[in-house]
């Protein structure tokens, strides 16, 4: 959108179609960015693109169905120009391969028919409350990763050990103490979204079709930014118990590398993983294995895991242990931790559950709502670990356990 038009609220659309008559109740629909108006009209990919340059609407609207235009080659040549034009088409075809060409040509929105002249408009309400000041991430590139840039997962051996948790806090402390730009990308159904009050509407599942296609002019429209200054992009944006789609490893793969070289940190939050599942660990170049000492069968399967990921999948050197609401004193010390284990302790966070729950029930991270909390610190400590950053004051490890919290 040019600035004049931002400033007049006005959002101006050439509709490429045959029929000069089409979409005629567009024209002056209001929605929250102003009033949207048909500024010209074409019924030629060779009429629409001279026009696209003439007159620079905020977006060209193609009808894709119809042989005497080309929507996609319209499409393509209009982002080759010199303009900020963008592209919405309209077409009948629900075959992915004319999903990747529009991809391909740099669509910003595929419709399907039929469609209603309201879900036009909110696609173009969407458009543009996005496009004009959109920056997800850092300057879109396929280029090598940026030096000292990372991918680091965050796995466990059973649910509810805290985690999404560390990924949040430990990803915010990155950002906003060491100045890194950092990505968050859940792949599961959106837990690290939900717990800081974040509501994408779609989520990166729904790129597996199209994989071969995607790059980070893509990928930025399934990323969410928090108000931290951390992006996340989250598998599904919903729980999906049912039929949730299980990422293959050059799905994953390709995802890392795309936001591995416009992050200097990517943090990816896995789901539980079993067998082959944990070969995607191979892809990353740090693995964090979150668990608590709070009973034996947590603590057999942790050490069952650390042995299949070391022996199996990345080697030793790549894992790091990371007990989680460790406290102060209990029955579990620390040499027998070791044992059970059989792995070194990398690092501990302490045991406040209570500061936990308000953080997740706030939608705020604990390193930003209680910067002084010994929670909050021992993320900050965790963080600077992990860039390589002289450490102000690292919580000293805890001696002993409490079984049962």
């Amino acid at each position: 959108m040019t600035s004049e038009n931002v400033s007049s609220g006005k959002i101006t659309v050439l509709v490429a179609h045959p029929d000069l008559r089409a979409y005629q109740d567009l024209d002056g629909y209001y929605i929250d960015q102003g009033k949207i108006e048909i500024v010209g009209r074409a019924s030629s990919s060779h009429d629409a693109l001279r026009k696209v340059i003439d007159q620079q609407p905020d977006l060209a609207l193609i009808d894709g169905d119809l042989s005497q235009l080309d929507a996609f080659h319209t499409a393509q040549q209009i982002n080759l120009e010199d303009v900020y034009t963008g592209v919405i088409i309209v077409s009948e075809s629900k075959d992915p391969a004319a999903l990747r060409r529009a991809i391909r040509a740099g669509v910003l929105e595929y419709l399907i028919k039929p469609v209603q002249i309201e879900v036009i408009a909110e696609s173009i309400q969407d458009i543009m409350q996005h496009r004009p000041g959109r920056k997800i991430g850092r300057q879109v590139t396929d280029a090598p990763s940026p030096h000292g840039s990372e991918t680091i997962a965050l796995v466990s051996a059973r649910s509810g050990v805290g985690k999404s948790t560390t990924a949040i806090n430990v990803g915010v402390a990155l950002h906003q103490d060491i100045g890194k730009s950092v990505a968050i990308v859940d792949f599961h159904f959106g837990a690290v979204a939900l717990m800081l009050n974040l509501k994408p509407e779609q989520g990166i599942a729904n790129l597996i079709p199209v994989i071969d296609e995607v790059d980070m002019e893509l990928l930025r429209d399934y990323g969410s930014t928090h108000e931290s200054g951390i992006d996340i992009y989250v598998g599904s944006p919903q729980p999906q118990f049912i039929q949730f789609p299980v990422f293959e490893t050059r799905f994953v793969s390709r995802i890392l590398e795309i936001l591995k070289a416009n992050y200097d940190y990517v943090l990816a939050d896995f789901p539980l993983m079993m067998g082959s599942q944990l070969n995607i660990l191979a892809e990353v170049d740090l693995v964090l294995v979150i668990t608590m000492a709070w009973d034996l069968i947590t603590l057999r399967e942790t050490q069952a895991l650390l042995r299949a990921l070391a022996n199996e999948v990345c080697g030793k050197e790549k894992l790091k242990l990371i007990i989680n609401r460790s406290a102060a004193k209990g029955i579990i010390t620390e040499e027998d931790l070791m044992r059970i284990l059989d792995y070194p302790v990398w690092a501990y966070v302490p045991n406040d559950g209570r500061v936990v729950v308000q953080s997740v029930n706030m939608g705020s991270p604990i390193v930003l709502s209680q910067p002084a909390n010994p929670v909050a610190q021992s993320f900050r400590a965790l963080a600077r670990k992990l860039a390589d950053v002289p450490e102000e004051e690292i919580p000293q490890a805890k001696k002993k356990f409490s079984l049962f919290g």
